[in-house]
């Protein structure tokens, strides 16, 4: 059958007559098809209800009702709900007013649906005066309490509505808040009355009391002790460390700390200069005696302080402690002694080195006292000696231990090696005293100071000299004793001494001269040209003058003894005659008359003044004693600048291919410009500049750095304005 032949066939039933469907068009009969009756209309409201529907509410108390709506089509408004009598329904919970006298509040809920029916229900509450007090009440009745001392009870108060206020108040000078129990301080027992009232919305009140018996504190018993480490000294035939002489040496101005079980400090000391404590604490309580690694006086009005702290820096910085054991403090006196053990088991470190933090400690402590014997109101900055048996002669991350070698890092940070069988020098005394020099130096004082390698007899940058000199000086001043000695190797059984009052004569770029020459200045041998003994105090007012750490000149020796003399006016004229006996021809504070070149003439005038406008100064950058620090690598300049902008400009006249030249701007120590640009020829800084005196530090980069080739070149230096 084709699709034709299926149309005409298809029969269409309509009211119970059967229609044939032609497949032609309009020829044909048709009929009416009668559409359905339309639906009747929406004539039913919402169904509300309220259960209960009736409640009894005690004033200002809650209610319980569930408000049902229902609908034969759907509620498309409400329920809303509305009281009266200033009741409130919300969420299935009535909320009564408060009230003096019975009353009744009814809450009407209305609902509608979308033909505008609209349904209600209603809730009829009668609200009753509340005459019912709370309940208050403590966990226990009575208590005993030590003079000043706390103790927990719990207070609790519930009402039939609410509690609108809780208080508390003590006789004879208790006190009660938040759960607990302060009492007063006391000579005899006393008793005490703590009260609680609650009181609720309608005033109805009652009370709960807290008797409190207070009784004064048992008398305090002492604990004393002594806190010492094995210090471990150096072989002086050998410089390496005597192990068979280690004795058992006090530890001054530590802090000491009673602890009880849970960590709460008791009391606290500092061991004076035998290394004894004092501590006072309750009698019969569990105390453990914890000295820390750490020298520490806080600042007050007229007196010095310190802060200097061993902290292991592989152990995110924590500090070193030496503890005792957790013991009763019984009911009397007590002395509690506390040594830290070297951990040395005959022929290797077999247990903790506990005494190696102590004994950097303890040269330390002498070097501050000695200081403030000079100047009593001295402030010493924050410091930290990172000490770890992890530490090592490698470069890479300080966590990890490869901190390179014991150096001072700045920002008041000593890093000190303890890799057993290679270098150690927690008990290297002159080389701790050495490396918080520097830092002495950084946060009192000044250090212009590049780092970098350097050794006795090699010639140094000038600021390389002194500050390594002045290292060692003062290792030997403080320890009275000149032979700087540093162990090291298997064993530490090996090690090197250098004495600082060699009276070596080489020059101003030596740090044995320098080193010499203030050592000489600080002791009390009169020996050759030596006939000066001043002291630390001097020696110290010198270093920590305004007018030498803001000087525009580079620090050096020249500008410390300048500023010796300045301080020291009647020796004045010995202190020139002794530097220039020990090959130091000038006494001025940017090196002026110097005659000792080092071997090279380009090496003086030490600080070449160039005038703004003026003639171009020859300067030149040599490798002739190595790179980076040594003597030579970089020339100096001076000049004086007004408050506008300047051209300084640095031209090649000979050298090889190849070179950069570079330069750093310089006022009073800090650095103000730098230019440090990949020209091969030529280096030119435009900048604006404070007045005042400036100095320039100017170099070949491959000189300095560690890329190129390095060689001799000489440039022509300008400023122009």
């Amino acid at each position: 059958m084709n699709i034709k032949q299926l149309l005409q066939s298809t029969v269409i039933t309509v009211g119970g007559l059967a229609i044939a469907s032609c497949g032609g068009g309009g020829g044909g009969t048709g009929s009416t098809v009668t559409p359905p009756a339309p639906p009747p209309p929406d004539t039913q409201a919402p169904s509300l209800e309220f259960s209960p529907s009736t409640l009894t509410v005690v004033s200002t108390g809650t209610g319980s009702s569930t408000l049902t709506a229902t609908d034969n089509v759907g509620i498309t408004t409400g329920p809303d709900v509305s009281c009266t009598n200033g009741g409130d329904f919300s969420n299935g919970v009535f909320t009564a007013p408060a009230t003096s006298e019975t009353l009744t509040s009814e809450c009407t809920a209305t609902a509608s649906d979308a033909a505008g029916n609209e349904g209600s229900a209603t809730l009829t509450v009668t609200v009753e005066p509340d005459t019912t007090a709370p309940v208050v009440s403590f966990s226990v009745a009575s208590i005993t309490v030590n003079s000043g001392q706390t103790s927990a009870v719990s207070l609790t108060a519930t009402d039939d509505a609410a509690v609108t206020s809780l208080t508390t108040t003590c006789t004879n000078g208790g006190s009660f808040s938040d759960g607990v129990f302060t009492a007063p301080t006391v000579t005899i027992a006393t008793n005490l009355v703590c009260t609680a009232t609650a009181t609720d919305a309608a005033g109805n009140s009652a009370n709960a009391t807290l008797s409190v018996t207070v009784e004064p504190l048992p008398d305090d018993v002492k604990i004393t002790g002594k806190i010492t480490y094995d210090l471990v000294p150096l072989n002086t035939s050998t410089n390496g460390l005597n192990y068979g002489a280690t004795v058992q040496t006090a530890a001054p101005g530590l802090t000491v700390e009673a602890r009880d079980a849970t960590g709460n400090i008791l009391d606290s000391d500092v061991t004076d200069s035998t290394g004894d404590y004092l501590l006072t604490v309750l009698p019969n309580t569990d105390v453990q005696i914890v000295a820390k690694a750490e020298i520490l006086q806080a600042a007050s009005a007229g007196s010095a302080s310190w802060d200097v702290k061993v902290v292991d820096n592989t152990n995110s910085g924590a500090i070193y402690e030496l503890t005792g054991s957790l013991s009763t403090s019984g009911g009397g006196d007590s002395t509690r002694n506390l040594n830290a053990e070297s951990g040395w088991g005959g022929s290797s470190y077999t247990s903790t080195r506990a005494s190696a933090p102590f004994a950097m400690l303890a040269p330390t402590y002498v070097a501050i006292q000695k200081m403030i014997a000079g100047d009593p109101d001295a402030a010493f900055p924050v410091m930290k000696f990172n000490w770890s048996v992890n530490n090592r002669a490698v470069s890479g991350n300080d966590s990890a231990g490869d901190i390179g070698t014991s150096s001072y890092k700045g920002n008041g940070n000593v890093y000190i090696l303890g890799d057993a069988d290679s270098d150690t020098d927690e008990f290297d005394d002159h080389v701790v005293v050495h490396e918080w020099g520097h830092y002495f130096e950084d946060q009192m004082s000044r250090s212009d100071s590049i780092g970098g390698p350097h050794s006795g007899g090699q010639k140094l940058d000038m600021r390389v000299a002194m500050g390594e000199g002045f290292g060692n000086a003062l290792s030997g001043m403080v320890t009275d004793d000149p032979f700087y000695r540093d162990s090291n190797g298997s064993g530490q059984s090996q090690g090197f001494s250098i004495n600082v009052e060699s009276n070596d004569s080489t020059g101003w770029y030596d740090e044995r001269t320098t080193a010499g020459v203030l050592y000489d200045l600080y002791d009390s041998d009169s020996d050759g040209d030596d006939t000066l003994s001043f002291g630390m105090g001097p020696i110290y007012s010198a270093f920590t003058a305004t007018s030498y750490s803001n000087h525009p000149a580079f620090s050096s020796i020249f500008s410390y003894l300048a500023e010796l003399k300045s301080q020291q006016t009647s020796d004045a004229t010995a202190i020139e005659t002794f530097a220039t006996a020990r090959g130091i021809n000038s006494t001025e504070n940017y090196g002026a008359g110097e005659t000792n070149n080092g071997g090279l003439a380009s090496n003086l005038p030490i600080h070449k003044s160039v005038d703004v406008n003026g003639a171009a100064v020859e300067i030149c950058s040599v490798d002739d004693n190595g790179d980076y620090n040594k003597l030579g690598n970089r020339a100096f300049l001076k000049f004086t600048a007004t408050a506008a902008s300047h051209t300084l400009t640095m031209t090649k006249t000979s050298g090889p291919d190849g070179r950069d030249p570079d330069f750093v701007v310089y006022k009073n120590g800090v650095r103000v410009q730098v230019s440090q640009g990949a020209g091969d020829t030529s280096e030119t800084l435009t900048a604006t500049l404070s007045a005042g005196d400036h100095v320039i530090d100017a170099y070949d980069y491959p000189n300095v750095g560690d890329q190129g080739t390095s060689g001799d070149s000489c440039y022509n230096f300008t400023i122009t304005r």
